[in-house]
């Protein structure tokens, strides 16, 4: 029974309107930073940042098409309605393509001890978690959003809930196929260095992701672990639930141990609304821990080894040795299987479990395929538009 509720654990997040302002400022951020990196000579950021902008952001589009991301109606500042694939395109760069260009250059400079750099970019994380955090903020505060939660199942003005199924059966086979992708190129490379930056570069990214993650949590509950509120009319074979009215659910909730915690509604209204609370603390260290090493920093380790598989990435000419190496590959293999058994464990509980965990490892696979194709398409069109530029300088 443990297992079956374990599994249905969901990530939960909040914002307020999703202010696309900080969202949009993110995005120049990351432009400029971008530049920087290639200004200075370092072309592998550009080749790591474009795989995963093109893969990420397909993803992001399909899990909102699809209903694996549910959304509530976004709006823009001011009220004006637009589609969800606004937010799913900026999430892209602002949850995809930077972290990861930041785990580059955070990997890269820690390899070779250049610990200004790392420190530059850590500022940088700081820096564009607190643009998004504080356009919200200033919109809170002018009126344009309003900072309250739902209650009743009603929402507030311009609020938006984004709420995703951690354990889902094709989610998990699509996160086990992209980071055992990952982990088989960094084996094949036979590289010790590869190992060691590769640890470097994943390391960043769970402090990232812990940082966004309980951060969010502590500040108004805008990213927390839930879990379905519970009704007569559960059957876990299943996993179905009886939806109650907001109502009558209300007044359940105050029953359980969790005093009055945030409630949610599910959109669009012409379904039940449909509450959660947040989840205990064995179910939410279990959601955390596999959204922290597997969704996140597992999930994006082929954007890495792939443009070094390729020879976009070149890996430092220092090789580190087996002993220095050791180390690093057991962290990554201690941060990537054993969250992975877990996540397959719990997912495994699930009704038509291998259908769904089989889709889930191909598709995830699909959108790696066609940055992929993306990325050739662009180094082959390289030097036909170095040739272009300089020849119509030359005209000049």
């Amino acid at each position: 029974m443990f297992e079956v509720l374990a599994s249905l654990v969901y990530i939960v997040r909040t914002a307020n309107g999703y202010f696309y302002t900080g969202a949009i400022v993110v995005v120049a951020l990351t432009v400029l930073l971008l530049a920087h990196a290639v200004r200075m000579g370092d072309k592998g950021a550009l080749w790591v940042f474009l795989l995963s902008l093109v893969s990420w952001s397909l993803s992001e589009v399909y899990w909102v098409v699809s209903g694996g991301r549910l959304v509530t109606p976004v709006q823009l500042m001011g009220g004006i309605t637009v589609s969800e694939l606004v937010p799913a395109l900026l999430r892209g760069v602002t949850d995809g393509a930077l972290p990861v260009l930041l785990a580059y250059l955070f990997a890269v400079n820690l390899y070779h001890g250049r610990f200004r750099g790392v420190a530059g970019v850590l500022g940088f994380m700081a820096l564009y978690l607190f643009v998004e955090g504080f356009f919200e903020t200033l919109g809170a505060r002018m009126g344009i959003l309003h900072p309250a939660m739902l209650l009743l199942g009603v929402p507030v003005w311009n609020a938006t809930y984004s709420v995703r199924w951690v354990f889902n059966p094709s989610s998990v086979g699509g996160l086990l196929s992209m980071t055992a992708l990952g982990l088989a190129i960094t084996a094949w490379r036979r590289s010790y260095s590869l190992w060691k930056l590769t640890s470097h570069y994943f390391v960043y990214l769970v402090i990232y992701t812990s940082y966004a993650s309980l951060m969010g949590q502590l500040v108004g509950f805008k990213r927390w672990v839930g879990v379905p509120l519970l009704s007569v009319g559960f059957d876990p074979a299943s996993m179905t639930l009886t939806i109650l009215d907001p109502a009558q659910a209300l007044l359940r909730l105050v029953w359980v141990s969790y005093g009055l915690p945030v409630v949610i509604s599910i959109y669009p209204l012409v379904v039940p609304v449909f509450l959660m609370v947040p989840a205990n603390l064995t179910s939410a260290g279990l959601g955390y821990f596999f959204d922290v090493t597997i969704e996140v920093a597992g999930v994006y380790l082929p954007f890495l080894a792939v443009p070094v598989a390729l020879k976009l990435v070149e890996l430092p000419k220092k090789e580190a040795t087996k002993m220095e190496a050791l180390p690093h590959m057991v962290l990554l293999l201690a941060l990537t299987v054993t969250p992975l058994a877990i996540g397959v464990w719990l997912s495994s509980r699930t009704p038509q479990f291998l259908p769904s965990f089989a889709q889930g490892a191909t598709g995830f696979l699909a959108f790696l395929l066609i940055g992929l194709a993306v990325l050739a398409t662009a180094n082959l069109l390289k030097k036909p538009l170095k040739l272009s530029i300089k020849e119509s300088f030359r005209s000049e």
